[in-house]
């Protein structure tokens, strides 16, 4: 049996005597059918959303390039992270612009990261990764120097991690005696710890405040009110902080309007508006300098 799965497939039946014509007739046994297109990554992903949309990683089994790059383009308007892997030689060349890594970091895609591996076709590095780092809580973990179970480490030259790295590109190494992810970053060069503990601070403000809403008979529009609603944006900041995604010093400053400043449009609507806040990201050590003079 033999199936064109693509509208651009093309199956050639040939006589297997040489020089010796041959006649092919449509009977029962061949059947000549219409190619129907199958479902998109893009439409794939919006189907898994509407059914189920209480998950953050995406990895897929995919390793053909256009299909990541839909996946990507897809992932970035969402509040997920995307990762992929490719075994694609070109990433690790200065010279090719066609690539996967370099395709994406010209998008500056923060949500989506890659990783070169030589084993890529065969094995879902990127799985392990996400298996190793979202068990932990966010802002407590960078996802660099970790340590991948069951996967292999690629082999590489001094230039060849230089050119994937100038393609914001992740490579899994043994480095100093220890197989260890590095860099940790997406495709844009942004650390995919920052993506992860950026959206998980937003969620737990929303969380915190929409229980505070419907577990409150009511919270009037006043200052105190007001200050209810402060207190559940204080307390995710002051979380952010224990878990190590916000710096304590310099401290954060939150931003609340007095009621009187309130436009009475709003007041009517039942809207609070103008809650801002500023706080500095606790970052990670990933390089050390040390320089040091030792005499007789």
């Amino acid at each position: 049996t033999v199936t064109a799965s693509s509208s651009t497939d093309v199956i050639t039946l040939s006589n297997d005597v040489a020089g010796v014509a041959y006649t092919l007739e449509v009977d029962e046994n061949l059947t000549i059918g219409t190619y129907t297109a199958g479902e998109t990554i893009t439409q794939s992903l919006a189907a898994v959303q509407t059914a189920n949309d209480s998950w953050y990683g995406l990895v897929i089994t995919s390793r053909v390039k256009q299909n990541q790059i839909d996946a990507a383009a897809w992932i970035e308007a969402q509040k997920k992270i995307f990762g992929l892997a490719s075994a694609d030689a070109d990433i690790l060349s200065s010279s090719e612009t066609d690539d996967i890594a370099y395709v994406l970091k010209a998008a500056g895609y923060d949500r989506t990261f890659v990783m070169y591996h030589a084993s890529a076709a065969t094995a879902y590095p990127e799985a392990a990764w996400f298996g190793k780092m979202l068990p932990t809580s966010p802002g407590q973990a960078t996802w660099a120097f970790k340590a991948l179970a069951g996967v292999t480490v690629s082999d590489l030259t001094t230039t060849q991690r230089t050119n994937a790295q100038n393609k914001n590109a992740n490579t899994y190494e043994s480095r100093g005696g220890a197989n260890i992810t590095m860099d940790g970053i997406a495709a844009s060069g942004e650390f995919i710890d920052i993506m992860r503990g950026v959206d998980w601070l937003e969620s737990t403000i929303t969380e915190r405040v929409y229980s505070r809403l419907v577990n409150s008979p009511k919270i009037p529009y006043t200052d105190p009110g007001v200050a209810v609603i402060e207190a559940e944006v204080r307390a995710s900041l002051n979380l952010g902080i224990q878990q190590g995604l916000l710096a304590l010093d310099p401290a954060y400053e939150i931003v609340v309007p007095l009621v009187k400043d309130v436009s009475p449009s709003d007041k009517v609507a039942r809207h609070l508006p103008a809650i801002t806040f500023t706080a500095t990201l606790a970052g990670a050590i990933h390089y050390v300098q040390i320089t040091g003079t030792v005499s007789a």
